[in-house]
């Protein structure tokens, strides 16, 4: 079953003010040595 814009919009919808909006920042560290473009969720914040 695919998700459709509308779908995402209703989840947005239904969590409103239920949930904390964190940063994601990227990882120099994990980056570097990788590869590849590391973002970490920083839900410790």
């Amino acid at each position: 079953m695919p998700v459709t814009i509308d779908d995402i919009r209703s989840a947005a919808e239904a969590l409103e003010g239920k949930v904390s909006r964190t940063p994601g920042l990227r990882s120099a560290v994990l980056s570097e040595p990788t590869g590849a473009d590391i973002h970490l969720k920083l839900e410790n914040l």
